[in-house]
């Protein structure tokens, strides 16, 4: 990254009573013209010094002040934290809380976790430090768990979140077993009833996935198309995207062009948009973290050239038109020019959550029922592929899946419903062909 009209301070942060002074250097970045700031701290675990970039989202134009107090307290709220966590690290394990633990946990464990799993699992530990406060994990019993469960229950959670803790909570304790920090049996176990006893502990319902029938695809287009408010529009590209591709959000909203291949109708989903603790975007890997080629049909490449044409760039931002973006792929990072096709009017980045949120406020206006998620376009992608013959292992590979145990989870279902229909049309040929009664 070049760096412009840098400024470097020394900023104090008071540590156990102790200052200690870290360099700041602030500077416009001359590809999008905006203010960053970075600082080297020394990291434990990788025992080395290590830059901390920090984006202000200003840009040049009389903001360096505002810029350098973004930067401060982003430098001081970081040190305080990693230096707070440093702090329980050398406590002894069996002096952790149940918090304590839960972090520690999420430390070791959660290092390829993205983003948005992250901040998931940030708000879990936040929950159980309300509940549970400072009372140790070696006096947690498993009636805790189920009081916990009880809780959330009176607070109006359904059994698919309550199951969601229960999935967090049991590595947890699987952790401090191992570490011979916990010497009961797991409480937090989410099967349905425990193996010694048979007592029940939690139920958790399998979740249904929502499948859109051929009918209902045509109705949320032509609401799309037909919008009560023009700004829904913008919608129907990305969301034919995701019906045709199957791709997930952050992958559908990371898309270039450079990502088409329209001789071979052909594209690569390499990368991921992201973002981080702070809600700063960043490209990340796909969820498997693996490349895939997609051939597409050629009515929907054309669909994608198009609407790449209609684009009325001149009302793009200047900062809208060339994204400077972070990025971490395949274990490499830096900063990466980044020109996504799905914006806003201006230019700026249509996000996952964006997608998510408006979608669900059209569907809802327009009182579509059931009830469906952007990410149910997925899995009535899956469900079509299925429907024109595919195997789920072209499934697996169509979708991106890391094992095919996943697509098995969701869609072997459908496929031996599908493998019925053929079997039936087969005898049903087959009978008439040779006028068996």
């Amino acid at each position: 990254m070049k760096e412009n009209k840098s400024k470097t301070l020394s900023v104090s942060v008071k540590v156990n009573n102790e200052n200690k002074l870290f360099n700041l250097k602030i500077f416009i970045n001359e590809t999008n013209k905006m203010y960053y700031g970075y600082f080297y701290y020394y990291n434990h675990e990788k025992h080395k010094s290590t830059p901390k970039w920090l984006s202000t989202g200003l840009n040049e134009k009389g903001n360096l002040t505002k810029a350098t107090e973004i930067c401060i307290q982003k430098l001081k709220d970081f040190i305080m934290e990693y230096e707070s966590k440093l702090q329980v690290e050398s406590k002894e394990l069996f002096e952790y809380t149940l918090k304590e633990y839960a972090e520690r946990y999420l430390s070791i464990k959660s290092e390829k976790n993205r983003s948005n799993t992250k901040r998931g699992y940030k708000s879990n530990v936040n929950v159980l430090e309300k509940f549970f406060k400072n009372k140790k994990i070696t006096e947690i019993t498993q009636q805790d768990i189920l009081s916990f469960y009880k809780h959330l229950r009176a607070k109006g959670r359904t059994e698919n979140t309550i199951s969601h803790y229960s999935k967090f909570l049991s590595p947890i304790f699987d952790l401090a077993i191992y570490e011979k920090v916990y010497k009961e049996k797991n409480p937090a176990k989410y099967n349905k009833f425990d193996k010694d006893t048979f007592k029940l502990q939690v139920v958790i319902p399998k979740k249904p996935i929502t499948i859109l029938e051929p009918e209902q695809q045509k109705k949320i287009l032509e609401i799309i198309k037909n919008p009560p408010e023009s700004f829904y529009k913008k919608l129907e590209m990305p969301w034919l995207s995701s019906l045709y591709l199957g791709v997930r959000r952050g992958e559908l909203c990371a898309l270039e062009l450079a990502d088409f291949d329209f001789e071979k109708n052909k594209v690569l989903i390499s990368k991921s948009l992201d973002y981080n603790n702070e809600n700063e975007a960043f490209i990340n890997n796909t969820k498997s973290n693996e490349q895939r080629e997609i051939f597409m049909p050629k009515q929907f490449a054309n669909m994608i050239k198009n609407y790449v044409k209609s684009q009325d760039k001149s009302l793009w931002k200047e900062n809208n038109k060339i994204f400077s973006i972070p990025y971490n792929l395949q274990d490499k990072k830096g900063i990466m020019e980044f020109n996504p096709i799905f914006r806003h009017e201006d230019g700026s980045l249509i996000t996952p959550s964006y997608l998510s949120h408006t979608y669900n406020k059209l569907l809802k206006k327009c009182n579509f029922q059931p009830h469906t998620r952007w990410h149910d376009l997925r899995h009535t992608c899956a469900s079509n592929l299925i429907d024109m013959g595919m195997d789920l292992y072209e499934v697996k590979q169509y979708l991106g899946h890391e094992s095919i145990k996943t697509t098995e989870r969701y869609y072997a279902n459908i496929f031996a419903e599908k493998k019925k229909e053929r079997a039936k049309l087969i005898g049903e040929t087959l009978n008439s062909r040779f006028n068996i009664d």
